[in-house]
């Protein structure tokens, strides 16, 4: 869904199967209103209405009873035609809706109406597509991960959603291909350093997802479904922070972001350049025998709008980066956007001819971060004049002055 707030009743037709508590004292204004009965339960009209049995020789409902004293949870779907009955909204119920849970003896989350794409989805939604999954029987969601800043956001980020805490299990000693877990754990304070930790949520939260998202997760297949590609931006930076917190490592001058699906990563570079991030082309390398793929972010202006507009919740990374940004003024590698300098050339010697050094002052009085020196850009001169948009004329036989071709 594209929409920025989303209500309950626009998740009715996709939550089948969902139970939910609501305030006792508005349940039962509700019954008794649908009903016309003080005592709901004991209308057998009402029953056979909403699709509940009557026991004929009690002559009552008990399930209706049993929701009026807070014994049994409506499933949704018997709310839906409840309210067909009654001048009740469905913006009532939202207020007083306590929490959903999937099949009678689910887990409970407490998701508030009306539900915002926001930056807690982007990460949450992120993490699942990097070191994530949603399990395809089950619908269980799973993230693993070594990195406590990482498993640290992705509980809070659910928590301020789902108002629910994971089962966190610990992974014995990492195998290659295989996972086996060695013991439950209580909180993330008993997690033992570079050892991964599973984060398990029920089948709830997983739905609540897909209906949001689309199914972006199944099992190890993995997409960004148009869904995600219509969210907000505000969504699509924190998505893009966490995936490349999991899927991304920070080299000698590079952002660089790997993955085994080259569709996957496609669709993250077209967010990435809605986001104003250029990633370079994608590229490929073999790593135990099979095809992975990767793309880099270069350059100080990307690095630098990275780490401002997006940045890491992963601590080491953060730092690292941010040191490299640092050492800005002594590395040549980091540039601005690509073309970027040549076009401010030709925008420079549009009015006037000027000497190499000439246009050096004037590049570095605009981009201070920069040391433009004359080797840099007689670099992009010679560059421009292969291309034919910029000649270089004698003067005197003493010095060249750089002039801008009409095009």
């Amino acid at each position: 869904m594209s929409k920025k707030e989303i209500h309950l009743q626009d998740l009715i037709l996709y939550l089948d199967n969902v139970y939910i508590s609501l305030n006792l004292n508005f349940l039962k204004k509700v019954l008794i209103d649908a009903s016309g009965f003080k005592k709901p339960h004991l209308s057998e009209e009402f029953a056979n209405v909403i699709g509940c049995r009557f026991n004929d020789k009690g002559k009552f409902c008990s399930s209706i009873q049993e929701w009026i004293k807070g014994k049994r949870n409506p499933p949704l779907h018997k709310i839906k035609v409840i309210l067909t009955l009654t001048d009740f909204s469905w913006e009532e119920v939202e207020k007083n809706l306590i929490g959903m849970k999937y099949g009678k003896h689910g887990s409970w989350v407490y998701v508030r109406f009306p539900i915002t794409i926001d930056n807690n989805f982007g990460s949450i939604v992120g993490h699942i597509l990097g070191d994530g999954s949603i399990d395809k029987k089950t619908k269980t969601i799973f993230y693993s991960n070594s990195n406590i800043d990482l498993l640290n956001e992705f509980i809070e980020c659910m928590k301020k959603e789902f108002r629910i805490e994971p089962r966190i299990w610990l992974q014995k000693e990492p195998i290659f291909g295989g996972t086996e877990w060695d013991k439950r754990l209580k909180s993330l304070k008993e997690v033992i350093p570079k050892r991964n930790v599973g984060l398990f949520y029920p089948r709830i939260c997983s739905i609540v997802l897909f209906v949001l998202f689309g199914i972006f997760a199944n099992g190890k297949e993995k997409t960004i479904t148009k869904e995600i590609l219509n969210s907000n931006k505000e969504f699509k930076k924190y998505l893009i922070r966490a995936f490349t917190d999991s899927e991304g490592s920070i080299k000698d001058r590079e952002i660089r972001i790997h993955q085994d699906d080259k569709e996957l990563l496609e669709n993250i570079c077209i967010i990435l350049r809605e986001l104003g991030i250029l990633p370079s082309e994608i590229k490929n390398y073999i790593k135990r025998n099979k095809l992975r793929h990767y793309i880099s972010i270069t350059g100080f202006y990307n690095y630098k709008k990275y780490v401002v507009d997006i940045g890491f919740a992963s601590k080491s990374k953060l730092i690292k980066i941010e040191k490299q940004i640092k050492n800005v003024y002594k590395n040549k590698s980091f540039r601005l956007k690509l073309g970027e300098p040549r076009e401010n050339i030709k925008k420079i010697l549009k009015d006037s001819k000027l000497k190499t050094n000439e246009i050096s002052d004037l590049m570095r009085n605009k981009f201070q971060d920069f040391k433009w020196d004359n080797t840099t850009i007689m670099e992009h001169l010679t560059k421009l004049e292969k291309e034919g948009q910029v000649q270089k004329v004698k003067v005197n036989n003493r010095y060249y002055l750089w002039n801008l071709i009409n095009q």
